[in-house]
């Protein structure tokens, strides 16, 4: 299982270049993510316009993670559920 954030769904086109990530040629803000976003070389292609059944996932970790950067768009018939609710500990 795996869990991430859908950033675009079906329609929307999505580059992810030099750091950014653009959803129909809008730079997202993303005031929660920490590490800059870069392709990855040999996989998903650029610009990628999204198909009416799919989506686009990214990992809040961006670096050594693999999302739909790595495996593509993410078809909706294969998401299991939705994260309502996060709980960070310490020392766990």
């Amino acid at each position: 299982r795996y869990v991430g954030s859908v950033v675009a769904v079906g329609g929307d086109t999505v580059e992810v270049t030099d750091g950014a990530v653009k959803i129909n040629g809008y730079t997202m803000i993303e005031t929660n993510i920490f590490y800059e976003t870069y392709p990855l070389e040999g996989f998903t292609q650029y610009p990628l316009t999204l198909a009416q059944d799919e989506c686009f996932i990214l990992a809040d970790q961006r670096k050594g993670t693999e999302d739909s950067r790595f495996f593509g768009p993410v078809k909706y018939s294969e998401l299991e559920g939705t994260v309502i609710s996060v709980i960070r500990r310490n020392n766990l």
